[in-house]
């Protein structure tokens, strides 16, 4: 249920979670809180702070993938990290994802430095690719495997 609004915020008490959320304009949350001036110092905090999206790119494992940090949940302490490739190859058809910052969010603004290492990291996966796949075709010339064969067994289903 709506409860109000403030700084350009809108408060709504989950009687389910017996919770207070803050939603920004784009209806995504904020902030949240058990008490309502919980909520309500988050808004005047996010009002002052003015924020603005900000390039950004996500790092995971060997993938490096471009978009925009599109708030802050001071709540929770999370980001709504938006990726710019919304496309249907894209594993995530939301387009966006909540990112925790308490732990290694793998989040960096998006500078020319950044910029440089994402163009190397994409030119050495390319190449860690490659090198996989002529592991994988090594291994195929393996002979002799030791399973249940090897022994006479066979596999029970």
């Amino acid at each position: 249920m709506e409860i109000g609004k403030i700084e350009g915020y809108t408060i709504i008490y989950e009687p389910l979670d017996k919770a207070f959320y803050l939603y920004d304009a784009r209806q995504e949350v904020v902030g949240q809180g058990k008490t309502q001036d919980e909520v309500e110092e988050q808004a005047k905090k996010l009002s002052k702070q003015g924020f603005a999206p900000i390039a950004a790119v996500k790092v995971t494992g060997l993938l490096s993938e471009v978009g925009r940090v599109t708030s802050l949940n001071i709540g929770d302490q999370s980001v709504r990290f938006a990726y710019d490739n919304k496309g249907e190859d894209h594993w995530n058809r939301r387009g966006a994802i909540k990112i925790n910052l308490r732990y290694g969010s793998g989040v960096f603004e998006l500078t020319e430095s950044n910029q440089r290492v994402i163009e190397k990291m994409t030119v050495l996966a390319k190449e860690h690719e490659e090198l996989e796949k002529h592991i994988n075709e090594l291994k195929k010339q393996f002979e002799k495997p030791i399973n249940l064969e090897y022994f006479g067994l066979k596999k029970e289903y």
